[in-house]
């Protein structure tokens, strides 16, 4: 089968907008996820935005906390104990708020996983571990109005990568087998 070649202008824009910082100013954001680590991580990054953020370990204690409060956007862990992310997603979107912007934290970037989390109510996904400038974007979209981003008219920060992937550490485990590498590709692309 030919295909016509492609070229950078095909792909997929990357970061090219840069967000006012004030867009997180004040927001309450109720961040769900079981991982310590990420918890610590995540509250320090919105901190630093100016974000009030409240944690919750799992699910039960995240729709707990939805019950005494509002917020204005919850960052949810796809898989915790007790209560997962897609079971609490369900129960928020049936008994307490429809239109609250959802964003599922996940260590799982595969496009089925994705589609699991937008078809349950969530609104968007952002893969961990997760990078501070798309984080910040990506809740930019859901919290602020059109003119807390700045165009890439205006100013560009982010640059377009030069490649869709890169195969460094790949090659690096495998000590330079290139069979291995081919091997973990094509399992890659038949799971996708």
């Amino acid at each position: 089968i030919s295909f016509p070649v492609g070229s950078k202008e095909d792909l997929p824009s990357a970061w090219n907008t840069t967000v006012d910082s004030q867009v997180l100013k004040g927001k309450k954001i109720l961040l769900v996820e079981d991982n310590y680590m990420n918890r610590v991580l995540a509250e320090t990054i919105l901190g630093q935005y100016g974000a009030a953020v409240t944690s919750a370990e799992n699910g039960a204690i995240a729709i707990e906390h939805l019950g005494k409060g509002l917020f204005d956007l919850i960052l949810m862990d796809v898989q915790m104990p007790v209560k997962n992310g897609i079971e609490t997603t369900l129960h928020i979107r049936d008994k307490i708020d429809k239109n609250i912007p959802i964003i599922a934290l996940t260590a799982n970037a595969l496009k089925r996983e994705q589609e699991r989390c937008l078809s349950c109510g969530m609104n968007d996904y952002i893969s961990k571990p997760f990078d501070e400038d798309e984080l910040i974007h990506l809740i930019a979209q859901w919290l602020g109005s059109p003119n807390d981003v700045v165009r890439k008219d205006d100013v560009t920060i982010a640059k377009v990568p030069e490649e869709l992937f890169d195969l460094g550490k790949l090659r690096t485990t495998s000590k330079g087998d290139e069979k291995f590498v081919i091997r973990m590709v094509q399992i890659f692309s038949s799971e996708v």
